[in-house]
């Protein structure tokens, strides 16, 4: 009885382990390779550094998503290299902050003595004090109108539009575009990038950054942060 269960118990081992290494095989991930690794840690690092700059007095930062020591490659032949997370940080106004003060404060002192229509009607009023950030690389494409859309005259972007905006005004999307897009060529997918390097190649060509939220607050940013730090984090975009 304890030979059966001795002989079960290696075949059970044995079958979980080459069962763990198909499932190994089959992963549309894997971990990076030293080359990769390095190119990861500098795109983090330029990024990291370059949001960092968003923060001021005013506002708060909260990292929703990041690039980190975990990150692992996927295995997809459309892109040089491509991983299973973006950064993204969001910015809310910080309580006490001059802005806060400013636009917030007033609308809560009288609140209470507000009735529920005129807290809402007021509240439409107030400024959008939130703003969401997402950075991604090596995308395979952008909207298709990417070139034909108003620009907004980025330095050191390739484009720069606006591509969505709420009724009221209060929320807008804005997409700047970093590398070779104008290379690129419409396709079904959008306007295709050109990659100069095959896949699994430890290279960053584009970056593509997404900002959502307050309008004053995207207005400021684009004029004041030095977005040409951005092309810092690219690797083999030229080659």
């Amino acid at each position: 009885m304890k030979k059966w269960a001795i002989t079960f118990g290696v075949a059970f081992a044995a079958m979980w382990m080459f069962t763990g290494f198909a499932c190994a095989q089959d992963s549309p991930l894997r971990d990076p390779t030293p080359a990769e690794k390095k190119v990861l840690e500098n795109y983090t690092e330029v990024i990291h550094s370059f949001l960092d700059t968003f923060e001021t007095e005013d506002w708060d930062m909260h990292v929703d998503f990041d690039v980190d020591d975990q990150v692992l490659v996927g295995k997809r032949n459309e892109v040089p290299l491509d991983v299973d997370e973006l950064i993204q940080r969001t910015y809310t106004v910080k309580n006490g902050s001059p802005l806060y003060n400013r636009e917030v404060a007033p609308f809560l002192a009288k609140m209470q003595q507000m009735s529920p229509t005129e807290i809402s009607q007021h509240g439409k009023k107030l400024k959008r004090l939130r703003l969401e950030v997402q950075v991604h690389f090596n995308r395979a494409a952008a909207e298709n109108d990417a070139r034909t859309r108003a620009q907004l005259q980025v330095p050191g972007a390739a484009y720069s539009y606006m591509t969505g905006e709420s009724d009221d005004k209060r929320a807008q999307t804005v997409v700047l575009l970093f590398g070779d897009w104008k290379s690129g060529h419409e396709s079904s997918n959008g306007l295709a990038f050109h990659f100069k390097h095959g896949a699994h190649t430890p290279v960053v060509e584009n970056i593509v950054i997404q900002l959502q939220g307050s309008p004053d607050r995207i207005r400021e940013l684009l004029h004041s942060a030095d977005w040409k730090k951005v092309n810092g984090a690219l690797v083999g975009a030229g080659e």
